[in-house]
């Protein structure tokens, strides 16, 4: 086909994730009643030596950024009886009902049924859609496909290339059965295996997504050619008020700190002109939400528009583009707005004739017109244009108006806001402890958790050691920090830490080298403070975290509360305080 795939490489640091810390896992968005309904699989323990997932649930959105819990599906309220194997979930809705398709570990396919988005959902058929052995593949992950001929043909996509092959196959009209049997989908070109695969179709071409790879085809059966790398793992994609995302489970990169206690993000993704794909990771800030102290915002990142279209440039250049006189972009919850004074956009026109102006309203096209500026003549040459911005208390976003203008006549790269900011620096991985212990333990027993800290006092001992499999990169993470309140008289504190040993995928053991430590000295009496271990010229200090022990000096009074464990690159911490109410 010819296809090339460029994206961002990962950016070591956490990004923003879809409600942080609940075990969201294995996400698919849809669009529902102009709602975001996200339909995902659940890790339940940061201390979970396999996949332990024993339910479905349902959460929704009215702007990507604040989420609401729906419904949970237990699959004891199924055919299925109860485990712990609840793997990945799709959903679709067709005259007027919702259906909703279940994996069964990696043996069978299910579907529930609801007469709304966020239910409650019946087990309709009381046995699977798609039993075990139907296929030579293992039937599992399901992904659903609504074309867009004039039947509005809806199909059923399952199966991974570990042991068989993708398949695919026709649903009738009642969406709890099959029209034909599966059938094969054949893949031309290298690929890596994977299981969940996910279909979606852009200018009459078939796009076929699994792991870090994607494929597109003519037809909807196949063949698919390799198009080349994707992003991330269990993705899907969805597109909403003109704006197309890529949904995934994090990796390691991405602050998911326990192999079996995942997360999941939303990336924007952009096609070039040439098809290829692109994500683009917004520099961990997720998406539908903005800080006006970045030094760039890309145009293209929008939340919603009307009358404009994406524009490839040279490479992974995108930029707006309007289709028509009025044609909008709107950019919605922007921290820090209230502070700026004067807006900087990275604008050009191709047009001689005709009075190319931007509007700049706040949070919608009929809000209050904030300034206006003309668009010179500059032949597809970026020109950085200033205005002045009036007090902005009480505005929540920007929307940016074309007025005068049709394609090609102005293409708007990006803007940025004066006094500048920073971009923010997110810890490589971080426990925050403000709801729970995640995984960390004492002895492999639970310790004493309290209002966002662990607490320690004479009695509940004085060591605590976090899950296994970190996984962390320490040629990134070289720093360390403990937030620490010390009521009593301990002087000083002990890392311990040791690296994986084996290959990925197989279970690692808790164990401690000799050497592989450092102290800390504490401030007796204090209040909540930060301390800093720089482990960037320890020996040991390299390769994969396994796991991480601190210790506390035993003392007769007094207790010590711990808040936050970070991991940081050290030129990234030092901007860490500029973006202390970011939330990841």
């Amino acid at each position: 086909m010819g296809f090339l795939s460029f994206y961002l490489p990962a950016n070591a640091q956490i990004h923003k994730q879809i409600v942080p810390y609940q075990g969201i896992t294995d996400p698919h968005i849809r669009i529902f009643e102009n709602r975001a309904y996200l339909f995902a699989g659940h890790d339940m323990s940061y201390n979970a030596e396999d996949y332990q997932m024993p339910n479905w649930w349902v959460w929704s959105s009215e702007d990507l950024v604040n989420w609401t819990k729906e419904f949970e599906l237990y699959p004891e309220d199924t055919y299925m009886g109860p485990m712990k194997s609840c793997w990945a979930t799709d959903a679709a809705e067709r005259n007027g009902k919702y259906y909703w398709y279940l994996s069964k570990k990696n043996e069978e396919v299910a579907v529930v049924v609801a007469d709304q988005p966020q239910g409650p959902y019946v087990d309709v058929l009381k046995q699977p859609l798609l039993p075990k052995g139907m296929t030579d593949c293992h039937q599992y992950d399901p992904g659903v496909f609504i074309d867009d001929d004039p039947g509005k043909s809806p199909y059923l996509l399952f199966g991974e290339t570990y042991h068989g092959q993708y398949h695919i196959a026709k649903l009738n009209d009642d969406m709890v059965s099959l029209a034909e049997a599966p059938r094969k989908i054949e893949l031309i070109g290298q690929y890596r295996i994977e299981d969940k695969g996910f279909i979606f179709k852009r200018l009459g071409r078939y796009y076929l997504i699994f792991g870090e790879t994607y494929a597109v085809a003519e037809d909807i059966y196949g063949p698919y050619f390799i198009g080349g790398k994707f992003y991330g793992n269990h993705n899907s994609v969805f597109r909403w008020h003109q704006q197309d995302y890529v949904v995934t489970a994090n990796n390691k990169c991405h602050g998911c700190i326990h192999p079996f206690m995942r997360g999941s993000s939303i990336y924007y993704l952009h096609f070039r002109g040439d098809g290829a794909v692109y994500i683009d990771e917004n520099g961990g800030y997720g998406v539908g939400a903005y800080d006006a102290n970045r030094p760039r915002l890309e145009a293209e990142n929008y939340f919603m528009a009307d009358g404009v279209r994406k524009v490839n440039g040279i490479e992974n250049d995108f930029y707006l583009s309007p289709l028509k006189d009025g044609g909008y972009a709107i950019f919605p919850n922007m921290a820090h707005l209230e502070h700026k004074s004067m807006l900087r956009m990275f604008v050009a026109s191709n047009s001689r004739a005709g009075n190319n102006q931007i509007e700049i309203r706040a949070d919608s096209p009929s809000g209050k017109l904030l300034n206006t500026v003309s668009v010179p003549f500059s032949w597809n040459k970026m020109t950085e244009i200033e205005c002045s911005l009036p007090p902005l208390k009480g505005v929540n976003g920007l929307c940016f108006v074309f007025r005068g203008a049709s394609y090609p006549a102005i293409t708007f790269d990006a803007f940025s806001f004066s006094p500048e900011g920073h971009d923010i620096k997110t810890p490589q991985a971080h426990w925050d402890f403000t709801n729970g212990l995640q995984g960390w333990q004492h002895d492999r027993k639970p310790l004493v958790w309290k209002s966002g800290a662990i607490l320690f006092s004479k009695a509940s001992g004085s060591e605590m050691v976090s899950p296994l499999n970190i996984r962390t990169d320490l040629n990134q993470a070289n720093l360390l920090t403990l937030r620490i309140k010390n009521n009593g008289g301990r002087a000083r504190a002990k890392v311990a830490f040791s690296t994986v040993v084996d290959t990925l995928g197989k279970k690692q053991l808790q164990h401690w080298d000799a050497g592989a430590h450092q102290y800390i000295d504490l401030s007796p009496n204090s209040d909540w403070t930060d301390y800093v271990i720089d482990f960037s010229a320890h020996p040991l200090w390299k390769g994969k975290l396994n796991q991480l022990k601190i210790s506390f000096e035993p003392v007769k009074k007094g207790g010590i509360a711990l808040s936050d464990v970070m991991l940081w690159k050290k030129e990234d911490y030092q901007l860490a305080p500029l973006y202390a109410d970011f939330q990841y």
